[in-house]
């Protein structure tokens, strides 16, 4: 029997209000960067739909059909119930444990991004949802016994989508299916155009946690891909012996030629965190970790100080050397295998998240015979010596290199270890020194075949081993304009260093667009897109939020330091040594100054981007930069903060809605009226406020970084 949506429905309008259809959007596009991410919240609850079904029979595939018009997705999870109903129509109402997959009931509003009016149909349930939160009766389709659909029709006016959705499926690949437990088959497919198979297959159980996991892949005009991974598993528990999952690694194999059966473990090229899906929390590691992490609401992200998140690097660490043991025994801990191994410090310096496990690692290699011997055999690294030729290997053997160097059970290594220099032109030298060199000048004219083929060869260098090598080159890039980039005020094309830069997503696009010498990555390149793409460039100084730049100077005897000089209960200073930190934010100023041409409904949706854009700034730079600081000295030395310079000017300007859609001061409009969403922070009377309400510079964990004053980017015009 079908729910009663009628009744849901009018339990939502007064648990949410009558105006959750306008402020929806807040939970949508602007979670994600890549507004494709909900291919992978859909996989996501068919995953948990499929783990809930109870029994191991019937299809464990899931089925992805695009039209020009709509997407529909197919599984035999699960069927609805009312509880399911009223979980997908809330906000944060999941019905999933807390150890799901899709734990925090918001991802499924993620496919708002491309539909207003998303329908489930599953066992005696057929719905669509209206304004988010409304279930609304909808006709039943024909469907196979067992089967969910949940069809997404196409914003009419998207003209886009389909294209954003086929790259979306195509960057699912066959490694989607890795770390999965019920999906072994995802198929899509595009109305008259290409169409993908991957399929999981658990070829061997060596033992209790060792699996080999194949995963093929099939693509329209793409040659056939099939991977093999050798994957180890450990329970987790939680305090209280809940068992909550297991932390997984994953090392790549390739056939070893005329050696039937028998497999050596290469390095991986990337290795983000994987949650189930990848995230893009870099691990520094040769193979793939996996975990039920606690992860941020947009499920790409990590809190690194979580305890729990502590506890699974941990268990991750133990695992790592129990795979280290069974592939020494199994005689594939060879020097290929060892470069998967977290080896430079420099990589996990102390108090990184990741550190714990090139610890365990170290001191594994040096307490237990797990370094390949030249015989064949296994020594401690305690107990190794390193010969430079085979002639010093054949000259003395295992005794006479105990007696020559009066250590007891001392050995040669193997002499696949020795030669671990450099033997290829540096690929860091190489970009440096006959690449750039060309977008030094000043005017770039390169075609697009060789941009990208350039970027490629940068991107492959920044992938070095070696730290201070990355760091020569991130130096050198620093100082050379290498980025396509649009002025969001003109559209026109130029190409600028990355430091003065900001990434393009959904919401620094729509937050820019129209305000001139705000210059944001051309995303028109697909060279320039995905998310290893996005690491990079910050990595190069380009952000995704707000970027924090040093305010002018100010001189001891305005009458502002003056004024907190008096309220700090010190009102002389010296003059000599005074300092002031104070921040603005790069092209604020022009975004407020472009609000007045745009229309009412623009300004409305302008001004919720600004105030959701402090949010990300929070998030990423923490709440201090949100003041300044003036220390001055006169007979001792004196300290006090203030609001920065970019809330004393949003609390001066005009740029939030009232009623009538004008364009107000904050302190003019009562908070609640916006339907913006609101932050925990504590109140601040100095802090950017609303009237009568809450302040808006609030934000829930963040992540810390150090903001810098851009660095000065010229810009040339492509030529």
């Amino acid at each position: 029997m079908a729910s009663n949506y009628e009744a849901i429905s009018d339990e939502n309008r007064r648990r949410y209000g009558t105006a959750i259809g306008r402020i929806g959007p807040m939970l949508l596009a602007d979670r994600y960067d890549d507004r494709t991410h909900f291919i992978f919240e859909l996989l996501q609850n068919a995953e948990d739909a499929l783990g809930r079904r109870g029994d191991s029979v019937g299809p464990r595939k899931v089925t992805f059909e695009l039209t020009s018009t709509r997407l529909m997705l197919s599984h035999f999870g699960r069927l609805f119930d009312e509880a399911d109903v009223r979980g997908v129509c809330g906000i944060a109402e999941s019905t999933k444990d807390k150890f799901s997959i899709g734990r925090f009931g918001i991802g499924f509003k993620s496919v708002y991004t491309f539909t207003d009016r998303p329908e489930i149909h599953s066992g005696d349930e057929d719905f669509a949802i209206k304004d988010y939160v409304q279930p609304q009766r909808a006709d039943r389709t024909e469907r196979k016994a067992g089967e969910t659909q949940i069809v997404l029709p196409l914003k009419a006016d998207d003209d886009t989508a389909q294209q954003e959705i086929t790259a979306g499926f195509r960057h699912l690949g066959p490694g989607a299916l890795l770390f999965l437990r019920h999906i072994e088959e995802i198929n899509w497919s595009v109305d008259g155009g290409a169409s993908g198979l991957y399929l999981r297959n658990v070829t061997k159980e060596f033992g209790e946690n060792v699996r080999l996991i194949t995963v093929i892949g099939q693509e329209t005009g793409k040659a056939e891909v099939d991977q093999n991974w050798l994957v180890f598993h450990r329970e987790v528990f939680t305090e209280a012996k809940e068992k909550v999952g297991r932390v997984e690694i994953a090392f790549s194999l390739v056939a070893i030629k005329d050696a039937p059966g028998r497999w050596s473990v290469q390095p991986v090229a990337a290795s983000p965190l994987v949650v189930f899906f990848p995230t893009v929390v870099p691990t520094h590691l040769g193979f793939l970790v996996q975990g039920p992490y606690r992860t941020t609401p947009s499920r790409d992200n990590i809190p690194r100080g979580e305890p729990w998140n502590q506890h699974l690097v941990k268990e991750t660490s133990s695992l790592l050397v129990e795979a280290m043991r069974w592939m020494r025994d199994k005689g594939m801990l060879d020097t290929s295998a060892l470069r998967c191994l977290p080896l430079d410090r420099d990589k996990f310096p102390e108090g990184a998240m990741f550190a714990p496990i090139f610890e365990a690692v170290r001191q594994a290699l040096l307490d237990e015979p797990l370094l390949p011997r030249f015989d064949g055999d296994f020594v401690p690294a305690s107990q190794a010596k390193l010969a430079r030729t085979q002639e010093l290997r054949d000259l003395f053997n295992p005794e006479q290199v105990e007696l020559l160097f009066g250590s007891k059970a001392s050995a040669w290594l193997t002499g696949d270890i020795t030669p671990l220099g450099i033997t290829e032109p540096d690929p860091v030298d190489d970009v440096v020194w006959n690449l750039l060199p060309k977008y030094q000048q000043d005017t770039v004219d390169v075609g697009d075949d060789d941009y990208a083929a350039d970027i490629e060869r940068i991107r492959k260098a920044f992938n070095t081993d070696s730290n201070s090598q990355r760091e020569n080159l991130l130096a050198a890039l620093h100082d050379t304009s290498f980025v396509m980039v649009v002025d969001t005020g003109d559209g026109k094309g130029y190409v600028a260093k990355s430091g003065g830069i900001y990434i393009a997503t959904e919401r620094l696009k729509q937050l820019f667009a129209g305000v001139p010498e705000v210059f944001i990555v051309d995303d028109g390149y697909d060279c320039l897109r995905g998310e290893k793409m996005c690491v990079f460039l910050e990595a190069c100084g380009a952000l995704r939020y707000p970027r924090p730049e040093k305010a002018p100077v100010e001189h001891h005897w305005s009458d502002r330091l003056r004024a907190l000089r008096v309220r700090a209960g010190h009102a002389e200073t010296s003059g000599y040594s005074d300092t002031v930190e104070d921040w603005t934010l790069q092209g604020f100023q022009d975004l407020l100054d472009h609000l007045p041409n745009l229309t009412p409904e623009q300004r409305a949706e302008r001004a919720r981007l600004i105030w959701e854009s402090l949010g990300d700034l929070e998030e990423r730079c923490g709440r201090g930069i949100f003041d300044g600081s003036y220390t001055w000295t006169h007979n001792g030395r004196y300290a006090t903060s203030f609001p920065s310079a970019f809330l004393r000017n949003l609390n001066a300007a005009a740029w939030v809605p009232d009623a009538n859609g004008e364009l107000v001061a904050p302190n003019l409009v009562v908070f609640d009226t916006l339907g913006w969403k609101t932050n925990p922070l504590p109140a601040d009377q100095d802090r950017l406020q609303a009237a009568n309400h809450r302040p808006a510079c609030e934000r829930g964990w963040h992540r810390s970084c150090c903001p810098r004053s851009a660095p000065e980017a010229r810009h040339h015009q492509r030529g």
